[in-house]
């Protein structure tokens, strides 16, 4: 055959293809084994022992290896000792005289020279991977053919241990350093029993005789990297293997000179394979032995605990390549906090207070790894190198604030007090890293003494002078003040005087490049805060806001100036203020169509957008705080400025700017959602505003927008916001816009040819826009358009049941379920149109009901199928003919239902409605 073929080629890359075609036609080749038979198993032992003799590559010799792995994993194969019987027929190969038949395995070993003991290891090092992959599969099918599988794997624990001694025993006869081969093997077993724990207990005793062996190697030999990382695996996997006397071993390794040495080259930065490794180890023990080590009860566990605070001490920053160990060192200690949290709430005991004074090292060593380099070293990171630094900081943070949690720690005032020597010392980047721990642990304590600390720290004068005069800061610094700030806003609530310098630093710092953004939006927070405390200052904000370049930081501003024009009494000085603001968007608006008119589209557009961003701030800012969506049927007549012509002037000036834009740049999809978001601003509000725009501006951004705008959806459900807020039904257009849009609606869905799947997100928009014109304006059904295109409306909807697209059939569900519900619970607009929807598409919808709930829908689905069925059977007495007749009608796809059970399902449908749906559903 064509791998015997490729096996006797010249050329070893040919032989590699040859041993390879064995795996593959005993894997894939289902009838291969059941005709071959032992024959595959003969030619493959022949072909290994021959490769053998001719000194084959290594490659080659493991795709044979993994050939006989294959062979041993296949179902039905029984290979009973196959270690034994490899070694068995290799031996034969090399012997003149016939190999007795009961001859012991280490006796045949006698027989083997060093190349062989290796392909054994490879082939031992294969068969226990292969079992571990199995296992994991989990498949039933597989399970069955396990037991067996299982049982020659079990017997041949022994056989590895004795080859083990052999070679160990046998040095002499081998190449150096034989033992080391063992460890892939050895490592492969310890994973096996590690994930199939029934035969744990029986394969550790065996076992546990090689780990002595092992460890001597790591004692006595330079290279100990690879054994480090098997006991690595071995403490975080499967730490119960190992016997005290190991345990004890361990700490002798981790105490010793070796480890010493690896030690100082990670400190000192000048680390390579071998000393991370160790490291690694280090902390795998670590985390194994959490609860002894923290009682800190013997020398040699004060001495580990030592180095493990030592690996957080090493040189370098955690966004550098070279300080790998370090986050793995804090995930270390962060184990440990958490551990000794629970031993103290637990039961406390007298060693605890130690140990608490010994954290103190860790905290520091942690607190010095905060601490950015400098900005040249800093220029030299990437994106990723930055991104690690962050990502140890945030751990950090989370490390802090456990740590903050230890009894009579005392952690906040101890940073707190570090900040205060720092800040006469101007030490800034010892200040940034300690304000980052101070601004961490705002966020968990809650006792008085901390808020006083933290005030007088904010309130002192060199804290005050930093933020109010012109002394050259670095950036990082900026920041961390900001992000406190945001943090730790109850400072201003109890301190409100220092507002002003807070807000002359923050406006300091918007003119950076850097910290713009960062800090506009930490001023609109505060302004949005602290709205009546800062609307005395609206007036230095307009003059800051002026002077800014950054448009993307100007049009943020505008949110803060909005916070404040919104306190501004009497009213009249709010329209003043927006006079103001709105001069600018005129402007604005005239560069847009300059630049337009230059053929720059792509910076029209920008041009564009900005202006919409800046109203959509200025918006949101206008917003109270507690602005709530409310119910104006049910509120007095108001009256204010927006609705007397002074304010409705202004409002048509910024909605002249609003339309002009969207004029402009309705084809650009960015522009149409900025519009969007600018319209959804006046919907929350409940009293008249300058962004409150009429509905029909809402009819207008809608029907402009065409089935291919990759915005649609977008908009439509803007309408929907429109449509389904509480509001008078009386609104000035209100109706005629409601009219306007469900014709657009309508167009919309005729485009689709009664087919959701075309577009099934915006044929769910549709639906609900639908919905909510029925539940708040269903006098728009009786306008003579409308009524003519009803018909397709609902047989749209009643096709959206059956689609197999979830989101059209969850929102026909909710639409029927709506429709239905109205038949007795509407006025008497609704009413007549759920009267008539029903007795027109009730068997229809009857009937997909039944065939969904029938089979044709997932069991997921089932709750929201139940909504229009569980409305049909409360609501409308034809209910039980139609769900009958469409019974009669279903045939399921599983095969046919009996009549008794479809009798008995519609009994409990009509006697229980919903609750019998997902329990007794029509298998299908």
């Amino acid at each position: 055959m064509l791998a015997d073929r490729c096996l006797q080629h010249a050329d070893a890359n040919v032989r590699f293809f040859g041993a390879s075609t064995f795996t593959i036609k005993i894997n894939t080749d289902k009838e291969y084994l059941q005709q071959e038979g032992d024959q595959v198993l003969d030619r493959l032992m022949s072909w290994v022992t021959h490769c053998l003799q001719a000194q084959e590559t290594h490659l080659v010799l493991s795709k044979l290896s993994a050939s006989l792995t294959a062979y041993f994993v296949h179902p039905g194969v029984v290979w009973k000792r196959p270690v034994q019987d490899l070694a068995r027929r290799t031996a034969a190969s090399k012997s003149a005289s016939a190999i007795p038949p009961g001859l012991a395995f280490t006796d045949l070993l006698h027989y083997l020279e060093n190349r062989e003991i290796r392909f054994l290891l490879t082939f031992i090092d294969d068969l226990y991977s292969a079992g571990k992959r199995l296992i994991g599969l989990g498949h039933t099918q597989v399970a069955k053919t396990l037991q067996g599988f299982q049982e020659q794997l079990h017997e041949s624990f022994e056989d590895f241990v004795e080859l083990v001694h052999y070679v160990s025993a046998s040095q002499e006869k081998f190449e150096d350093r034989i033992v080391w081969y063992t460890l892939p093997a050895f490592n492969a077993i310890i994973a096996y029993v590690n994930f199939h724990s029934v035969s744990g207990a029986a394969a550790a005793s065996k076992l546990r005789t090689l780990t002595p062996l092992y460890m001597g190697i790591m004692f006595n030999h330079d290279g100990y990297m690879f054994v480090s990382e098997i006991f690595q695996d071995i403490l975080r996997d499967s730490y119960s293997f190992l016997t005290e006397n190991d345990y004890e071993q361990l700490e002798i390794f981790l105490c010793g000179e070796k480890t010493e040495g690896a030690m100082k080259q990670i400190q000192n930065g000048m680390y390579d394979d071998d000393e991370i490794t160790i490291g690694y180890l280090l902390l795998a023990y670590g985390e194994s032995k959490l609860s002894v080590l923290m009682r800190m009860e013997t020398p040699m566990h004060i001495e580990i605990l030592t180095r493990l605070l030592r690996l957080l001490q090493c040189k370098g920053w955690p966004g550098e390549d070279d300080d790998v160990i370090c986050s793995k060192a804090l995930e270390f200690w962060q184990s440990f906090v958490s551990e000794l949290l629970d031993m103290v709430a637990k039961q406390p005991s007298s060693w605890i207070p130690n140990t608490i004074e010994f954290l103190r090292q860790p905290v520091e060593a942690v607190w010095t790894k905060l601490k950015w380099p400098s900005p040249k070293e800093e220029e030299g990171w990437d994106s990723e190198a930055k991104d690690m630094q962050n990502t140890f900081r945030n751990d950090a943070a989370d490390f802090m604030q456990d740590a903050a949690g230890l009894p009579n720690f005392h952690l906040l005032q101890g940073f707190i007090h570090s900040a205060f020597q720092f800040l006469e010392r101007q030490a800034w980047m010892d200040l940034e890293a300690t304000l980052f721990c101070v601004k961490a642990l705002t966020e968990v304590f809650s006792q008085q003494e901390g808020h006083e600390q933290l005030d007088a720290l904010l309130s002192a004068p060199g804290f005050t002078h930093l933020l109010s005069s012109e002394i050259e800061i670095p950036i990082k610094l900026q920041k961390s003040l900001i992000e406190l700030f945001m943090s730790y806003t109850n400072f201003f609530e109890r301190h409100s005087q220092f507002l002003p310098q807070t807000l002359t630093f923050l406006f300091r710092a918007v003119r950076s490049q850097s910290l713009g953004l960062y800090a506009s939006r930490a001023i609109s927070e505060l302004a949005a805060t602290f709205p009546k405390d800062l609307v005395v200052h609206i007036d230095g904000f307009m003059t800051q806001w002026s002077e800014i370049t950054d448009l993307d930081v100007k049009g943020r501003l505008l949110e803060a100036i909005g916070s404040l024009i919104q306190m501004l009494q009497p009213e009249s000085e709010q329209v003043r203020a927006i006079g103001v603001l709105t001069e600018y968007l005129e402007r604005e608006v005239a560069t847009c169509r300059l630049i337009l008119s230059r053929g720059a589209v792509v910076e029209g557009q920008q041009s564009g957008l900005h202006v919409l961003h800046c109203m959509h701030r200025l918006a949101k800012g206008l917003q109270a705080p507690d602005d709530t969506i409310i119910d104006l049927d049910k509120v007095r007549t108001l009256t204010s400025v927006w609705s007397r012509h002074e304010g409705q002037g202004m409002q048509g000036r910024i909605l002249g700017c609003f339309l002009h834009v969207y004029d402009l740049l309705k084809a650009d999809g960015e522009v149409v959602e900025a519009a969007c978001d600018v319209l959804r601003d006046g919907y929350v509000e409940s009293i008249p505003g300058p962004f409150v725009f009429p509905p029909q501006i809402t009819q207008q951004i809608l029907t402009s927008c065409p089935l291919t705008s990759n915005r649609l959806v977008y908009v439509i459900e803007t309408a929907v916001i429109l449509f389904g807020r509480s509001q008078p039904k009386n609104l000035a257009g209100i109706l005629e816009t409601a009219i306007g849009c469900l014709g657009y609606i309508v167009s919309l869905l005729q485009s689709m040819n009664g087919n959701p799947s075309h577009e099934p997100v915006a044929a769910a928009s549709c639906l609900t826009f639908t919905e909510k014109t029925i539940e708040r304006y269903s006098d728009a059904y009786v306008d003579p358009a409308i009524q003519q295109e009803a018909p397709m409306l609902f047989n749209f909807a009643s096709a959206c049941l059956t689609s197999a697209e979830i989101l059209p059939k969850r929102a026909a569900c909710s639409l029927w379920a709506t429709v239905i519900r109205q038949y007795t619970d509407g006025d008497e607009t609704q009413k007549a149109l759920s009267s008539w929807a029903t007795k027109v598409y009730g068997p229809l919808l009857s009937e997909a009901l039944v065939k969904q709930i029938g089979g044709g829908c997932a069991r997921s689905e089932l709750d929201e199928l139940s909504s229009p069925l569980k409305e049909l059977v409360g609501k409308h007495p034809s209910a039980k003919d139609w769900l009958s007749q469409a019974l009669a009608n279903l045939v399921p796809e599983s095969g046919a239902v009996s009549d008794q059970a479809k009798r008995t399902w519609l009994l409990k449908i009509m006697k229980y409605g919903n609750r019998s749906t997902s329990s007794s559903w029509i298998p299908g």
